[in-house]
């Protein structure tokens, strides 16, 4: 019986430890108080792909692997909409606190940034 225990205990930390990241840091590690979700629409859908800045060291040449919120599989996660990466946040004690778009002049392209700070 006591192996059984030992075994569930192990397997399911295996299995919580591969939970979504950023840049290799999990969600429910994160010790910033506010973070910033850069939201892009993806061409052709309504689904939206994001972007996390929780203050973590950006590599401009990497800037979508450093970003990027990440599945267990390390694939990019992609929302059905806003409000469901910013539900998804809320999971994790973050609160909505401000917004504010911002659209490259030369490409055209806008990115809807987020501004959350988790709760006290």
């Amino acid at each position: 019986m006591k192996k059984l225990s030992i075994l569930a205990i192990v397997l399911f930390s295996l299995v919580s430890s591969r939970a979504q990241t950023i840049n290799g840091v999990k969600i429910s590690e994160l010790k910033s108080e506010y973070i910033e979700i850069i939201a892009q629409s993806k061409m052709m859908s309504k689904k939206v792909s994001i972007k996390v800045d929780f203050g973590q060291e950006i590599d401009i040449w990497k800037e979508n692997k450093t970003m990027q919120l990440r599945d267990k599989n390390g694939q990019a996660i992609v929302f059905n909409s806003i409000v469901g990466a910013l539900n998804f946040f809320a999971q994790y004690n973050y609160e909505f606190i401000d917004a504010y778009t911002q659209t490259d002049k030369n490409t055209e392209i806008t990115k809807r940034h987020y501004l959350l700070r988790r709760k006290k």
